[in-house]
C-alpha cells in the first residue's frame, strides 16, 4: 500500500479535484506535509481525516 501521496493522486483517493484539495491546503482544513515546495499527503492520515469528517 502507497502512503505518500501527492496532490493528483489524494485528489483522486478523496473524490475531489485537485484545485479543490490545494484550497484545503491553504485553508488547512485536510492534514498535509510538505518537502520543499511539494505537498504531500498520508493514506492513513486522510482515512482518519475522512472518518473524523463523517462523524461531525
Amino acid at each position: 500500500m502507497k502512503t505518500k501521496m501527492t496532490i493528483k493522486e489524494a485528489a483522486a483517493f478523496l473524490g475531489v479535484y485537485p484545485g479543490t484539495l490545494y484550497r484545503y491546503v491553504q485553508e488547512g482544513s485536510v492534514p498535509h506535509y510538505r518537502v520543499g515546495r511539494r505537498i504531500f499527503f498520508s493514506q492513513e492520515t486522510l482515512s482518519d481525516w475522512i472518518n473524523r469528517q463523517e462523524g461531525m
